[in-house]
């Protein structure tokens, strides 16, 4: 028995390979960066991060999160048919589409796919599709799929907790009152594999060559199925560890009701419907709850009269060792008032070896940074400001 499971393990993780979403995963980032990239040389003339710092700082979670997820759906016998896998797999492909990793919620990507899964039967009726039947969908499928929701928004909650404190992304926006003012954009994402039970009977008469077994008085095919899941929030009114820790808080209660309402479905299988719809509502009220709180506050980072704040730096970079934090602000250079980046590099400059700034904390203290340029030390030493963009100075 133990070998059968092994080897048609070993055969699951091989159909991985044969999954579009594998692929679209690196499609994805590649777009992601590239777009990022480009907003962050428009804005600063620089790239600031590197390709896939999306999915940077992901890899122990999302094998934790494959060998639980694994064992779950094949101890509780969660079970998905080949055609909500397509679904899945065409809901996920449109919702990134869309431009935001907000989209890749879970909450979004099975909320959608519960939906449409309740439609298509009828629509099959009427709509002859090849290779798939949408009319044996069952209860049981969608009882899964509440239960695979339920553990997906968990480690999309645990997610949220271990990035919450890595670099958020700086850009720069025009208020509202014709300043520019910086924001962050705190988004990753993540790609979990995870096997999942399949009817045999709904794979076969595609794909003969898939493995299958038995299970009980039924037969099944084990996959190998990732699954893309993602944040994505604009913060301007504060630090992004700050409130991406509240909405975080927030997505824990969300997740406490969906487990909830999911184990109440395998007892009682209509509550998989009102589960749905509470992830779902739920994920939208918390979204549009921090863009109107965040709107509605003052931007934390925008052109001051006296002094100039630090809203971002580079990584790796000199202003590291100094110990100069993201808030602070610079009041002087070298013994000079600086209130824009342009008159911070000129009074940088005045001295070749040795600096010295003036720096209030967020405690509304003083200290005095010194500091010394290095030979492969760059002049700017790293630090970003919230100023006109970088493409509209090269214009001027």
């Amino acid at each position: 028995m133990l070998e059968q499971w092994a080897f048609e393990l070993l055969k699951g993780i091989g159909k991985i390979f044969l999954h579009p979403l594998l692929y679209w995963t690196f499609f994805l980032l590649c777009i992601i960066g590239y777009k990022r990239i480009k907003k962050e040389r428009y804005n600063f003339g620089t790239k600031i991060y590197h390709y896939f710092t999306e999915i940077k700082y992901t890899f122990p979670l999302t094998v934790i999160a494959s060998i639980v997820l694994s064992a779950a759906t094949i101890l509780f016998g969660i079970v998905l048919s080949y055609e909500v896998m397509i679904v899945l797999a065409i809901v996920t492909i449109v919702f990134s589409l869309f431009g935001s990793l907000q989209f890749l919620s879970a909450s979004y990507t099975i909320g959608m796919t519960f939906i449409l899964l309740l439609v298509l039967p009828f629509l099959q009726r009427y709509i002859d599709v090849p290779y798939v039947d949408f009319t044996t969908i069952s209860m049981v499928h969608f009882v899964g799929l509440t239960l695979l929701l339920a553990l997906l928004l968990l480690f999309e909650a645990i997610f949220m907790t271990r990035t919450k404190s890595k670099p958020a992304f700086p850009s720069l926006h025009l208020s509202e009152r014709g300043v520019w003012v910086g924001q962050f954009e705190a988004k990753r994402m993540m790609m979990v594999p995870f096997f999942i039970l399949i009817p045999s009977d709904s794979v076969t008469a595609i794909t003969p060559f898939f493995p299958y077994f038995s299970f009980g008085d039924q037969t099944f095919s084990l996959i190998l199925l990732p699954f893309i899941f993602g944040y994505q929030y604009r913060m301007q009114s504060g630090l992004p560890n700050e409130l991406l820790g509240k909405i975080t808080k927030r997505t824990y209660v969300l997740v406490a009701i969906v487990i909830a309402g999911a184990i109440t479905s395998i007892f009682y299988p209509f509550v998989s419907f009102i589960t749905i719809l509470v992830a779902l509502v739920g994920k939208e009220w918390m979204t549009y709850r921090h863009k109107v709180r965040d709107r509605e506050s003052s931007p934390m980072f925008h052109p001051l009269d006296k002094g100039i704040k630090v809203f971002a730096m580079m990584p790796n970079s000199p202003v590291e060792r100094l110990g100069i934090k993201v808030g602070e602000i610079i009041l002087k250079v070298n013994n000079v008032n600086v209130t824009n980046s342009s008159e911070f590099y000129e009074a940088l400059q005045t001295s070749q070896t040795n600096f010295k700034i003036d720096v209030l904390d967020e405690n509304g203290e003083i200290r005095f940074v010194h500091g010394t340029f290095f030979a492969e030390d760059h002049y700017e030493l790293g630090l970003l400001f919230t100023e006109q963009p970088h493409k509209y100075k090269e214009k001027e």
